[in-house]
């Protein structure tokens, strides 16, 4: 079987003889530190360049199935002169407005005077306050028109061109988490409380533009989309919530991808407690919880049980165990959640977000591990 065909064989519900496909998810920066830049690059590097970073990316470790960052033009550099690069900071002016900036390798941009300009980390206040507001704030659905001139499927396009044995995946977002990362998360959970309706609005706008999303991907070669569910989890709202705000619309974007012949894996960043069976009630292809944070269980034996035999489980890693290259500690995570659901069902090898300071050979060491 290739790579691609093992990757759908699990996605389609079968479960494997031998070992089972590795199917990671890489942080931006670390894709870069496998090409030996950093996450600076994201925003400053050309369409070519860009696809050069995620190409090695997937050929660097012994991997089946890829998560396919998106892609860019040649913007930032037709715009922007380099004038200066000094302990790891790069110094740029704007060719147009003549603006002076400095950024660091995280991609933060600062004044010339030191001051922070923007953070990568940062609070948005573009608030939600009417029906006017939502086309204003929220991003629009796609056209192809869009997308073939800022190149957002590039790196997808020539992946699945040159290398068709791979299983590559698109990522879209939860509606819901449309409108939190636009809006900013206290202003977007004060609209769920105070102003549902409005919230239903801005959420079927969202659902728009994703479904957009999911035509574009599979148009340029994706053969699942990636649907991440965060600040969806029972730690951020509340069950109630999650069924009303997130779990009807994630549902209608499962059956839009499966009405055009993709796989759907639901990655899921929360705690799925009091709304596992919600979570096991979607018609998902596969599941892929985060690691524990905050201090919540993450029971992947419970999401055996709900998603059944004939549905894919994905196995989570921990970012710590990679940064340090524990060995034994990434084996035992992951014999602990074969043991678990591996032997029990369909199954893939997937990761947390590999962070930018993972060790590459640890990653290494992981693709051993699931295929001696």
């Amino acid at each position: 079987m290739t790579k691609k065909e093992r990757c759908e064989a699990v996605l389609s519900g079968q479960s494997l003889s031998g070992p089972p496909p590795v199917v990671p998810i890489y942080d931006l920066g670390y894709v870069a530190k496998l090409s030996g830049g950093c996450s600076r690059d994201f925003i400053t590097q050309g369409r070519d360049e860009r696809i050069k970073y995620i190409e090695h990316a997937l050929l660097r470790h012994d991997i089946d199935g890829n998560f396919v960052h998106i892609g860019t033009n040649n913007e930032f550099s037709e715009k922007h002169d380099l004038l200066d690069i000094k302990d790891s900071m790069h110094y740029y002016r704007h060719k147009e407005t003549g603006e002076f900036f400095s950024m660091d390798e995280a991609g933060n941009k600062f004044g010339f005077d030191g001051e922070p300009v923007h953070m990568m980390v940062s609070t948005f206040d573009s608030h939600i306050k009417r029906k006017e507001d939502i086309a204003r704030v929220l991003s629009p659905p796609l056209t192809m028109d869009n997308v073939k001139k800022n190149g957002r499927y590039s790196p997808l396009e020539h992946l699945a061109k040159e290398y068709p044995d791979f299983h590559y995946s698109s990522q879209i977002a939860s509606p819901v988490i449309h409108v939190i990362q636009s809006c900013g998360y206290e202003a977007a959970m004060c609209m769920l409380l105070d102003e549902p309706d409005l919230m239903h609005e801005a959420v079927e706008y969202a659902y728009a533009s994703e479904c957009s999303r999911i035509e574009l991907c599979k148009e340029f070669g994706a053969r699942s989309i990636w649907l991440t569910s965060s600040f969806t989890g029972t730690d951020t709202i509340s069950p109630a919530c999650f069924r009303e705000f997130a779990a009807p619309y994630e549902r209608r974007l499962t059956e839009k991808a499966h009405e055009l012949g993709l796989y759907v894996i639901y990655w899921f960043l929360g705690d799925m407690r009091g709304i596992m069976d919600d979570i096991g009630a979607l018609p998902i292809d596969a599941i892929l919880p985060e690691q524990p944070r905050k201090g919540y269980p993450v029971d992947i034996a419970a999401l055996r049980n709900v998603m059944g035999r004939n549905r894919c489980v994905m196995s989570y890693t921990y970012e710590t165990h990679f940064i340090s290259a524990d060995k034994q500690a990434i084996n035992t995570t992951y014999e602990e959640q074969y043991e678990l659901c591996g032997r029990s069902g369909a199954f893939a090898a997937s990761t947390t977000i590999m962070p930018p300071d993972a060790d590459p050979c640890a990653m290494d060491m992981y693709c051993e591990i699931v295929k001696p």
